[in-house]
């Protein structure tokens, strides 16, 4: 069965539903990540097939307002608790996501104040916000869950290619739209 693969209907799962078993586990960094997700998809597509703000562009903003909290939340928990761990990571993966959720929401701002983006400034919103969630999907199964590739793979190293491929190829597109467009104020 594939990751992600419901082998009784056939259809997909979406990170709603690993944020939901996230949830049901007691996992809270794999909630919050579900849900940024969730809302790095849902600013992508509403960056290319939108121009202008409009009230979903403030909802989503609410969203990632909502998930930054989550993650502080769990970094108070973590330093006020004296625990080592929070559903089994430590203080320094929550803050490095709520760091990645707080650039996103400063793009967000950016853009709403704005009012939206126009060209390749959409384009590039567009595609770091699709190929992040890629990127972090990718470390999940591969790095994540590697324990149930072959232990060959696991020591290896392959496990870090298709990660590592997938960062590259963000990195190549967002190099390649910068630079057709001469700046980064899309990078939103």
């Amino acid at each position: 069965m594939q990751v992600g693969h419901n082998a009784r209907n056939g259809r997909s799962r979406s990170p709603e539903y690993a944020a939901v078993v996230a949830w049901v586990r007691d996992i809270p960094l794999s909630l919050l990540n579900g849900l940024l997700i969730g809302y790095f998809v849902l600013t992508a597509y509403q960056a290319i097939r939108h121009k202008q703000v409009g009230g979903n562009d403030w909802l989503l903003f609410g969203l990632g307002v909502g998930i930054l909290a989550g993650y502080g939340y769990c970094i108070l928990i973590l330093t006020g608790s004296g625990e080592v761990q929070l559903g089994g990571f430590s203080a320094g993966s929550y803050w490095a996501f709520a760091l990645i959720t707080l650039g996103a929401l400063l793009g967000d701002l950016r853009y709403l104040l704005a009012g939206g983006l126009a060209g390749k400034g959409r384009l590039l919103r567009h595609l770091w916000r699709m190929l992040w969630p890629l990127f972090m999907a990718t470390a999940a199964v591969f790095l994540g869950q590697a324990k149930l590739f072959p232990l060959a793979l696991q020591q290896s190293g392959g496990l870090f290619v298709p990660v590592l491929t997938v960062l590259l190829v963000l990195l190549y597109w967002l190099a390649r739209t910068i630079k057709q467009t001469g700046s980064h104020k899309g990078l939103q």
